[in-house]
């Protein structure tokens, strides 16, 4: 018996990191999703159409959302008719900045049919 504690307590300093990354891996796929549905909602996307939407975060992962400097959204402009001129996207941009807890909001347009929205904190 004594032979087997002395086992698991070896396994801890292996086990204890796993259950951390897993719950870090976990919270990063909810609010991943969480973020995603929000930003359709606001833009009036169809729950069919949602997988069209692109959302990046860069430097830091979902989970630090908090600390995250950078959201980035991509939207095919066909599933966004309602924004048609550059206010009308500045004004989303700034929408979706308050609602995601940004400091900054920048619409741009590069190519002809996306429409993209970088939030910075």
């Amino acid at each position: 018996m004594d032979h087997l504690v002395t086992q698991l307590i070896g396994l801890l300093p292996i086990v204890i990191p796993l259950i951390i990354v897993g719950i870090v891996i976990a919270r990063a796929a909810y609010e991943t999703r969480e973020n995603h549905e929000t930003i359709c909602s606001l833009l009036r996307i169809k729950p069919e159409d949602r997988h069209m939407v692109r959302v990046t975060y860069g430097p830091g992962l979902p989970c630090t959302l908090g600390y995250a400097h950078t959201i980035r959204i991509h939207v095919p402009d066909k599933l966004i008719p309602h924004i048609v001129t550059p206010e009308d996207a500045v004004e989303m941009g700034v929408t979706l900045m308050r609602s995601l807890d940004m400091d900054d909001a920048q619409s741009s347009k590069h190519r002809t049919r996306y429409r993209n929205w970088t939030l910075t904190r």
